[in-house]
């Protein structure tokens, strides 16, 4: 799971995380990632990132480590992220093929501003529920950003979307 230059070019070139910010009542912009997610860019694509945002920094870019310093150079004031195990440490531990309600995150219910599924919703049994799981941890006008494999991906996850 991660965000690779394609969904990096889509977070920069929309300044969807300032745009949120700045139609928000507190000029905040929470995110939640749906797995905890880790960079796949390089040297090349931070040239080509930088070009539409001066605030990236290079390491936040290094692939390998970990999204929340990218989102957070985009302008994300807070990012956590929900997982099935705390492997690689995060906040939200639920198996998104379980029920929410009655769960111990349905606190977490109407949350977050933007919830970023790039790469999760595959690998689970019933994605349709991890979906709605997404949606519903968000605040009334979040976003839910989904980019999920389509064809081509042959034993990648268990689903193909298209």
């Amino acid at each position: 799971m991660g965000l690779n230059i394609g969904t990096a070019l889509f977070l920069v070139k929309t300044d969807s995380i300032n745009q949120y910010k700045k139609h928000s009542a507190d000029n905040q912009c929470s995110i939640l990632m749906i797995g905890r997610q880790w960079m796949s860019t390089d040297k090349k694509d931070f040239k080509e990132l930088s070009k539409y945002n001066s605030s990236l920094r290079p390491e936040s870019l290094e692939s390998g480590v970990f999204a929340e310093n990218f989102l957070r150079d985009l302008g994300a004031t807070s990012v956590n992220s929900l997982d099935s195990s705390d492997f690689e440490s995060a906040e939200i531990i639920h198996n998104l093929n379980e029920a929410f309600e009655g769960s111990k995150i349905e606190k977490f219910k109407g949350a977050y501003d933007i919830v970023l599924d790039y790469g999760t919703s595959e690998h689970v049994f019933q994605p349709a529920q991890s979906i709605a799981i997404s949606i519903s941890l968000l605040k009334l006008g979040g976003v839910y950003n989904c980019t999920l494999p389509i064809s081509g991906w042959l034993e990648h996850g268990m689903y193909q979307f298209s």
